[in-house]
């Protein structure tokens, strides 16, 4: 699936998963896949949301291009 298509279908779905979605495709070595979902991002996303949920965000670092508290650490396996 093309950036485009990416994007288009990113705004069927809730912003934190284009965000979450962008920031794993962009740290996996895929960032030409995730630019289309930067521009949704930084056009709709007004809150900050968590890459875990879950998780506790007191210690993570911000994405400031994803608008993402990086609260888990992701190693991409091949």
């Amino acid at each position: 699936m093309g950036p485009e298509k990416l994007a288009a279908t990113a705004a069927t779905a809730p912003i934190a998963w284009a965000q979450r979605l962008g920031y794993l495709l962009e740290h996996g070595g895929l960032g030409e896949k995730a630019s289309g979902l930067k521009a949704h991002v930084r056009q709709h996303a007004r809150q900050w949301a968590a890459l875990l949920p879950a998780a506790s965000r007191s210690r993570a670092r911000r994405d400031e291009g994803w608008k993402l508290y990086v609260n888990a650490d992701v190693k991409a396996e091949l």
